[in-house]
């Protein structure tokens, strides 16, 4: 489907890995304030999860001070032609002459193993 992304979820991938990357150093958040040229407010902002403030290029920028290196990839979206799944299935199914219709088996729906797989059929 054409969904919009969750910003917030990738705010959160991001901020976990920062987290990850300076919780590995054993690094104090004024420490690693200091070494990623970042507040110290912002540190504690991700350290409780407060990314309000903090944009999704920042972290990345973040990422990459940490030697992360952090390729953001922008896919353009993927546009249907507007219709529901229902209106596709309706369109497909109209176009199929009612000769075909007439081959299926009256018993598809009960029988529809014994069609695909050649399971015994049910009475």
């Amino acid at each position: 489907m054409n969904e919009r992304p969750d910003i917030g979820q990738i705010k959160a991938r991001l901020a976990a890995e920062v987290l990850r990357v300076v919780g590995d150093s054993d690094a104090t958040d004024a420490e690693a304030s200091s070494r990623i040229d970042l507040p110290g407010i912002d540190i504690a902002r991700i350290r409780s999860g407060d990314l309000q403030q903090i944009s999704i290029d920042d972290l990345v920028a973040l990422l990459n001070d940490l030697n992360q290196h952090v390729a953001v990839t922008v896919s353009p979206a993927i546009r249907g032609d507007g219709r529901s799944l229902l209106q596709k299935i309706a369109a497909i199914t109209a176009s199929i002459p009612p000769h075909e219709w007439e081959k299926l088996p009256t018993d598809l729906a009960e029988n529809h193993d014994y069609y695909l797989y050649g399971t015994p059929k049910r009475d």
